[in-house]
């Protein structure tokens, strides 16, 4: 579905940045995305969002927790596999501890 990777970056204590490519396989139609997001202490996978676009800030996270991401495309000819994150990451700011 996607060449490449989910990017994480801007990450602070509530929040970070997410950024994908674009969708190659649309069959001619246009796409929107699911981002979900995982709590890793709860072990719990939720529905974020859905846009049309390519990137996302996240700024709602809990300080001191770690999460991960995935995203879907979707359209009227169905859903795509999920593409995750590579990693968690961990809700804080860049200078501290």
């Amino acid at each position: 579905m996607y060449d490449g990777r989910i990017v994480v970056s801007n990450v602070h204590r509530n929040g970070c940045r997410l950024q994908w490519k674009e969708s190659k396989d649309n069959g001619g139609l246009p796409v929107e995305y699911i981002v979900e997001k995982y709590v890793v202490a709860a072990e719990v996978w939720s529905n974020y969002a859905q846009l049309s676009g390519t990137s996302i800030d996240v700024n709602d996270l809990e300080t001191g927790r770690e999460y991960a991401f995935a995203v879907k495309a979707v359209n009227a000819e169905g859903e795509s596999d999920a593409l995750p994150t590579a990693k968690t990451m961990l809700a804080k700011d860049a200078f501290s501890k």
